[in-house]
């Protein structure tokens, strides 16, 4: 990539991160803390997941359903069964595209057949759920990504560190990694 295109994305990026899509205005005097995993390994699922399971807290596990049994990172991810059991102890899975493949590299299109091939394979695993949430992979996002997301999911979830409060954008919530 040349500098003018890494530029350009930057440029893009910013832009996108701070246009507001689904803004909504936050109604809770109570703080809120999520719990989430993004193409999860599989320690995530059997560590993670019961850590939280502990303490009586549900988490959210963004998958990629092209990744179930394959290494990424060096690290093996969930398998269907990891997914199975999460579900079963009450947490959420959420959408993180089938190929994990990062939304500014893929057009409209694209992303739209990422998503559809996610639900997809969600659907033939647990029939009676939908994913509703989503979180960009690599925090990569677009505007027109976010538009996409907005219209098919409750909430998608970018990588921009803060807090949200106040009035948010459901297409890009902040998060903290740690």
């Amino acid at each position: 990539m040349t500098i003018i295109e890494r530029i350009k994305r930057k440029a893009l990026r910013t832009v996108s991160s701070n246009v507001p899509v689904k803004p909504f205005r936050m109604k809770s005097g109570q703080p809120v803390i999520s719990f989430t995993f993004d193409d999860f390994p599989q320690t995530a699922a059997k560590v993670g997941g019961k850590i939280l399971e502990k303490y009586e807290v549900a988490g959210t596990f963004y998958i990629c359903g092209g990744l179930t049994d394959e290494y990424e990172a060096e690290m093996l991810c969930h398998s269907e069964q990891d997914l199975l059991d999460l579900i079963k102890a009450g947490h959420e899975i959420g959408s993180h595209l089938f190929h994990h493949k990062n939304c500014e590299d893929l057009s409209k299109e694209e992303l739209v057949q990422e998503i559809a091939l996610n639900g997809q394979y969600f659907k033939k695993l647990q029939d009676d759920r939908r994913l509703l949430n989503f979180a960009y992979p690599f925090g990569g996002t677009t505007l027109a990504a976010r538009r996409i997301a907005a219209n098919k999911y409750v909430t998608a979830r970018g990588i921009r560190p803060g807090v949200n409060s106040g009035v948010v954008d459901f297409s890009n919530l902040r998060a903290n990694s740690i």
